[in-house]
């Protein structure tokens, strides 16, 4: 042992730069349990261990015990330093190593998917399936916010490396190729950012300073862009949330670990050494509120980028808070043995994981004192403006402001928590006129419509939880004017159309529907409709408009309003219905030309939906005796002439379409697809002779 040069170069043998040359020329895996040994000496380590942290984490997991060693024994304000400045370094390359090491979970999300049969989601004759949006609709407008605060403006590009880490023996010894090379750097940059984390658990509380609010910010900056990184990635929330309660002293169970965790032990803060440069005197009230903004806006960037990082496989958007709440509240619902999303969170370990790590998250921002009330008032409001050139350590609390979409989050986290786990804390139900109008409008789409849907659907389940809550409570509130009512319920109708999860698409129509008939005019309500079958030009989105007049239709047949009662503009009066009929039963675009374009054929196929409904619709009308008298239906088939003229002329445009279809069927074109068109196009024809058959009013 007396040979060993760690040994032999011992200070005063050498000064302490002499002896980290030697350090980094002779460091291996064997020779850790010396260096272990040598920096228990605390002299040498609170002069040298700030420069052993970038040799010791490419060793890793060798060379924890030692790094657990500086963070005791170093300075920890060099050191904090240090572990800053790589964390700043740390980045996911270009992005494969991302998206190979996420393959586990993607596996784990499709099996999950499985669990949940097709039948206990909404059936398709219930869900909406509506296509994009209104005229007003930018097709293609960025609806990428901007980094709320603390991001520091760094790009990812590569991880923590250098000539000494690459080269270094512990990865030659390891190193592969291909696809278990990618894993096996993805795992060291999880394990070397999970290290660094709980280094710093244990370096903050050791700084004592009038002012540690400085140290914590420059750390917390550095952590954060690290982390977006990584949110994904097993162990490292966990490894994150048990930071924030370390330095800011919360005493709470730690997470239950993963099975396949990367997780490590805490240090014993009993034997750390003190703070050789320690300041005297207490902290002051403003300093202590800082450091616990600093720990709320983090907080809140951190349940913004787990949240974001969710794989929304097989229909399971986020943490299905609105399928889960509304399986609770109408249980009547839930078809009979089949899974339902609430027993698929119960029984998956990785959903419930989920769970796990967001009801700590929330726990934690209480205990740090955000509450639901602070959350709404922010999230009700526009997004603040962040002043790009405003100083990087901020002086007071005030000059920090909470993630936006955090924010959001966070508050749906503890709704959820209130209303799926009857958690015992109060929780406020904000009402859907004004405060739900203004979330819907502040993070779904941008001014002009734009861009709906195409959010993450974590943020969507999380605005469609919120909605069903305060609708769950009855607070529906009193909307500005009929223009705010309406730009309410066009936003939310083009979100069923444009989300691609079909549970998101079902619940954003549903609560459109409710809302719609919350409004007491009947005057109002067919206006909108109006308005969505005059101007929207998606047609399926018109298959809603058509399912929503028949509501109001139904509803006045239920309703026993005088004749005094009912307004001249209403559904209730045959005039009403008249205005409507050139836009349910539209004459269709001529297909006779000797040259028809396949444009021609592609509208009309794209109406067919819209064309079933307003079929299914008349049959009603037609088929009801009172609503045939109320409504007046003769009259109106002999002012508009729908049967025959209409119908006939439906018909021969659907026989003309499948004539060019089975032309297509024999040529290049996909034979399942004309098939299915085929299918839709002989229930339209099918529909049309029922309707033909009817006795003559």
């Amino acid at each position: 042992m007396s040979n060993n040069p760690l040994l032999k170069a011992l200070p005063p043998e050498t000064d302490y730069l002499t002896y980290l040359t030697i350090l980094e020329y002779n460091l291996t895996t064997d020779q850790l349990p010396v260096l272990h040994d040598i920096l228990q000496d605390v002299t040498l380590t609170a002069n040298i261990g700030w420069d052993l942290v970038h040799l010791l984490l490419p060793l890793l997991p060798h060379s924890l015990q030692c790094l657990r060693d500086v963070a005791r024994l170093g300075n920890p304000r060099e050191v904090v330093l240090k572990v800053t400045e790589l964390l700043e370094e740390m980045r996911t390359g270009n992005g494969e190593v991302e998206e190979d090491s996420n393959g586990e979970e993607e596996e784990n999300a499709k099996e999950n998917s499985e669990m949940i049969d097709e039948a206990s989601r909404p059936s398709a004759g219930a869900m909406v399936d509506v296509g994009a949006g209104y005229s007003a609709v930018k097709e293609g407008a960025n609806t990428d916010g901007e980094d709320a605060l603390g991001r520091v403006g760094r790009e990812p590009s590569s991880t923590i490396e250098d000539e000494n880490a690459t080269s270094h023996p512990a990865f030659r010894e390891s190193a592969t190729s291909g696809v278990s090379e990618t894993r096996r750097e993805s795992s060291t940059r999880d394990l070397q950012f999970i290290t660094m984390l709980e280094m710093l658990s244990v370096l903050h509380p050791r700084i004592k300073t009038k002012h540690p609010s400085r140290f914590l910010s420059t750390s917390l900056q550095a952590i954060l862009p690290a982390y977006s990184q990584l949110a994904r990635r097993p162990g490292t929330t966990e490894a994150t949330i048990d930071f924030i309660k370390a330095v800011s002293g919360i005493k709470r169970p730690r997470l239950p670990p993963r099975k396949s965790s990367t997780a490590i032990l805490s240090i014993d803060m009993s034997k750390s050494a003190p703070d050789p440069e320690a300041q005297d005197g207490a902290i002051g009230p403003d300093e202590q509120q800082l450091q616990t903004r600093l720990l709320q806006s983090f907080l809140t960037h951190i349940i913004e980028d787990y949240m974001n990082s969710i794989l929304s496989v097989g229909d399971i958007p986020g943490l299905a808070w609105t399928s889960r709440l509304q399986e609770k509240v109408h249980p009547e619902k839930s078809i009979p043995n089949r899974t339902t999303y609430s027993n698929t969170f119960a029984v998956e370990d990785s959903l419930h994981e989920r769970d796990t790590v967001v009801g700590q998250i929330t726990a934690l921002a209480r205990d740090l004192g955000l509450s639901a009330n602070d959350l709404i008032s922010l999230v009700t409001k526009p997004e603040p403006e962040i002043n790009q050139e405003s100083e990087s350590l901020p002086s007071s609390a005030s000059n920090v402001p909470l993630s936006y979409a955090g924010s959001l989050y966070l508050l749906s986290a503890m709704t959820a928590s209130f209303n799926l786990f009857d958690t015992a804390t109060f929780l406020p139900h904000a009402t859907i006129f004004p405060a739900h109008a203004s979330i819907l409008q502040h993070f779904v789409g941008d001014e002009t419509l734009g861009g709906i849907g195409s959010e993450p659907e974590a943020l969507l389940d999380s605005v469609l939880l919120l909605g069903f809550v305060s609708l769950n409570h009855n607070q529906i509130g009193i909307p500005k004017d009929d223009n705010h009512f309406n730009s309410y319920l066009q936003r939310l109708s083009l979100l069923s159309a444009n989300t691609s999860s079909p549970s998101l698409r079902y619940y954003a129509s549903l609560l459109t529907s409710f809302i719609l008939q919350s409004h007491s005019s009947s005057s109002v309500r067919l206006a909108f409709i109006q308005d969505t079958l005059q101007h929207c030009p998606y047609e399926n989105l018109k298959v809603s408009a058509v399912g929503w007049l028949k509501d109001e239709i139904l509803q006045m047949r239920n309703s026993s309003l005088s004749t005094t009662e009912k307004e001249s503009s209403s559904i209730q009066n045959p005039s009403a219905l008249r205005s409507l009929v050139p836009l349910l039963f539209p004459i269709p675009q001529s297909h006779k030309s000797n040259e028809p374009t396949v444009i021609d054929y592609s509208a009309f196929q794209a109406r067919v939906p819209f064309y079933l409904a307003s079929l299914n619709l008349y049959y009603l009308l037609c088929s009801s005796p009172n609503l045939s008298a109320q409504l007046d239906i003769p009259a109106l088939n002999s002012y508009c002439s729908i049967k025959p003229d209409h119908l006939t002329m439906l018909k021969d445009c659907s026989n003309e379409v499948q004539s060019k279809l089975l032309d297509r069927e024999s040529s290049a074109y996909d034979a399942e697809s004309v098939q299915a068109q085929l299918i839709e196009l002989h229930l339209l024809d099918g529909t049309i002779d029922i309707l033909l058959a009817l006795p003559a009013s």
